[in-house]
């Protein structure tokens, strides 16, 4: 493989005084006269990476940072081992819009030195380009790198990492990565922890694991005196929430209470969906105490409907996903609640958010199917009609219960060799009558035969005697004995042949092979075999 001249190598003299005077048009700025020096030198030695250098800085100056880019990339391919120009070539190219480009350099430059840096920096362009697993694979690379004091760098890292893990469903990963993190962290928590922090929160209450992330927030508390942020505030009393202590939780929002609506209405919504969470958690048929669990219940999705219904007064959270989770409240309501007249009110109120919300998102698979169980809970023809014509209600939906199937009776327990006697004789019978079927058959086919015979026969005589001998012959050939219908002879072990019907004493007839035929006669000249 060919390789360029480095710098400071010996070049041939005519290149080195045609680079010098290229150097020196170009510091008095005369660009086409450097531009003609330089090309004549590329011709004269194409492996010398300064022509293309400076050939770069002439066209960057010009204002073609485009050819300025690729003159640099030439350059930086006969001097591949300089991490720093290949990591400015990257940011030339993401100037451009050219992060396919910036990555490959990021690469060349990261197989001479392996650092942290160029390791995050090609991880927001793998991200930028929608390659996520790629990016996952390059930050895990990172926290390697990291030294142990780069306490910073790893908690962004960490974030980054478990946010990608997020973003791909794999919930469990990205809490195991904070909890690693959480682990190795030293020192005094900083208000640049605190971003991941919240965020192993979010991994607990999500998991269900709530116990966990009022340990995590109690120590918190303590590194910073009681003075935790207010998303800290609310998390830990979400996670009350999760574990029934609704009174302490209640005492823990307080101060989310006493907070401007416009400012934090994503913590209102977030203890909005805790209470729809645990009310749909609660199960109140087939409970021990259902009238307790029912209350329970009914209160948890009565204060997620009051807070929705405080976030709705709001154009930011006035909103389809808000509706939606309002006519859920409402639905569930009314069929934990015991008045009828107040469960019907509820049902239309709920069934006004979710026509609501199929307005707004036309063909959203919820609120359908709610609304299809609402017109059959209230029972009303016409919608129930108009929505099963609008595939909100299926046919089988709209069908009446079927009757509960009686049970069969047990049978009765017999000993297997009866059954397998009843079984054979049953077999034999059936034997026995096949066969007495199979012999009357034969025997009217016989007796059928016989009768067109006798037909036959009576008709060749007449024609006989009449001297009709042409017709006589029509009508007897076909019934004349022939080679096919006269039995044949066979032979026995003496050489007399025998009927196949019988031996000499009319009895049955013996399967005995016929003699063999010799090959060559007595009277037969034999050829004499060669020699």
């Amino acid at each position: 493989k060919r390789k360029g001249t480095a710098r400071g190598e010996l070049v041939p003299s005519e290149v080195s005084d045609l680079l010098g005077e290229a150097n020196m048009f170009f510091a008095f700025s005369e660009l086409d006269k450097a531009r003609e020096r330089l090309l004549e030198a590329i011709r004269l030695c194409p492996a010398s990476p300064d022509a293309y250098h400076t050939l770069g800085l002439i066209y960057e100056e010009d204002s073609e940072p485009a050819k300025a880019l690729e003159f640099y990339i030439i350059a930086a391919h006969l001097t591949p081992r300089d991490p720093d120009q290949w990591r400015r070539l990257a940011e030339m190219s993401r100037a451009q819009q050219k992060q396919t480009q910036a990555i490959y350099c990021l690469n060349r430059a990261l197989k001479t030195k392996v650092s942290p840096e160029l390791l995050w920096e090609k991880q927001v362009l793998l991200v930028e380009t929608g390659q996520p697993k790629k990016a996952i694979e390059t930050l895990t690379l990172l926290l390697k790198k990291l030294p142990s004091d780069a306490q910073d760098k790893r908690t962004e890292a960490c974030k980054e990492l478990a946010r990608l893990y997020h973003q791909f469903g794999q919930a469990k990963a990205a809490l195991t990565t904070l909890e690693e993190w959480w682990a190795q962290r030293k020192g005094e928590l900083t208000d640049a922890d605190l971003d991941a922090v919240n965020i192993l929160a979010e991994c607990y209450i999500n998991s269900t694991l709530a116990a966990k992330c009022l340990t995590l927030i109690e120590q918190v508390r303590e590194a910073f005196k009681g003075a935790e942020p207010i998303d800290l505030s609310v998390k830990h009393g979400m996670s009350l929430f999760l574990l029934g202590r609704n009174d302490e939780a209640e005492a823990s929002l307080e101060r989310l209470w006493a907070l401007p609506l416009d400012d934090y209405g994503d913590l209102w919504l977030d203890v909005a969906d805790t209470h729809i969470k645990v009310a749909g958690n609660i199960k109140v048929a087939g409970s021990v105490t259902p009238e307790t669990d029912g209350e329970k219940a009914e209160w948890h999705w009565a204060r997620a409907h009051h807070l929705l219904g405080k976030l709705v007064t709001l154009d930011e959270y006035d909103k389809p996903g808000v509706w939606q989770r309002q006519g859920s409240c409402e639905q569930k309501m009314a069929k934990l609640g015991g008045d009828p007249e107040v469960s019907k009110e509820r049902m239309e109120a709920s069934v006004v958010l979710f026509e609501k919300v199929r307005a707004a998102v036309p063909g959203n698979r919820e609120a359908c199917l709610a609304l299809g169980d609402l017109y059959l809970e209230l029972g009303d023809k016409e919608r129930i009609l108009e929505a099963s014509k609008a595939g909100l209600i299926k046919e089988k939906d709209m069908r009446p219960p079927r009757a509960p199937r009686t049970p069969k009776e047990p049978r009765e327990k017999r000993d297997k060799v009866e059954v397998s006697k009843e079984r054979s004789q049953r077999e034999t019978l059936v034997r026995a009558r096949v066969r007495e079927e199979r012999k009357a058959e034969t025997a009217a086919q016989m007796e059928a035969l016989a009768v067109a015979l006798r037909s036959v026969y009576q008709r060749a005589g007449l024609k006989f005697e009449l001297g009709h001998l042409e017709a006589f012959l029509l009508l007897i050939k076909p019934i004349l004995p022939t080679m096919y219908t006269v039995p044949r002879k066979r032979w026995k072990s003496g050489g007399k042949p025998v009927d196949e019907e019988g031996d000499e004493e009319g009895g049955a007839p013996r399967r005995t092979r016929a003699p063999p035929t010799p090959r060559h006669s007595a009277d037969t000249d034999r050829t004499p075999p060669r020699r």
